[in-house]
């Protein structure tokens, strides 16, 4: 996700408080983030550096081989995934946080606005399974209240 211009420039030309501005035309920009349409960004919750490799084989294997996956580490525990289809970006997102080596994984749509490095990744969605409720407190209701206390409720289910 890096670009690089060759450019020759007299030093004698450049002042001290010299600041260049470069403007873009909206084609440019249009056609640039064309291509970055299927692209997620992910953080690890982890205290230790992943080798990527390790990354993207174990990703590749947990999300069932997407057609033309691959990784780009932004930086230590954040990384950008490129796919191909819209299906898998949608499998993806729907199943985040993902368990990677006993950290949770957390994904989000890329966005342009926003640096993956300035990302928040602080919440996610998970199901929480209440075990040993008595009989009488087994209702959506109940579940409800007790959810509430753990954060937004989005669902419940009774099993």
């Amino acid at each position: 996700m890096a670009g690089a211009s060759h450019l020759t420039r007299n030093v004698e030309e450049v002042g001290p408080e010299e600041t260049l501005i470069v403007f873009f035309e909206d084609k440019d920009v249009a056609e640039a983030l064309a291509g970055y349409e299927n692209y997620l960004a992910g953080r690890l919750v982890i205290d230790k550096p992943i080798y990527k490799g390790s990354l993207q084989s174990a990703i590749d294997n947990i999300w069932c081989s997407p057609d033309k996956f691959q990784v780009e580490e932004v930086r230590v525990t954040t990384y950008v995934f490129h796919l191909k289809e819209d299906k898998d970006i949608k499998h993806i997102l729907q199943g985040s946080p993902w368990i990677f080596q006993n950290s949770c994984y957390l994904v989000q749509p890329w966005n342009r606005h926003i640096g993956c490095v300035d990302m928040s990744f602080k919440n996610s969605t998970v199901w929480v399974q209440l075990w040993g409720l008595p009989a009488h407190c087994r209702t959506k209701k109940m579940s409800m209240k007790v959810g509430a206390h753990i954060g937004k409720v989005l669902d419940v289910d009774i099993f």
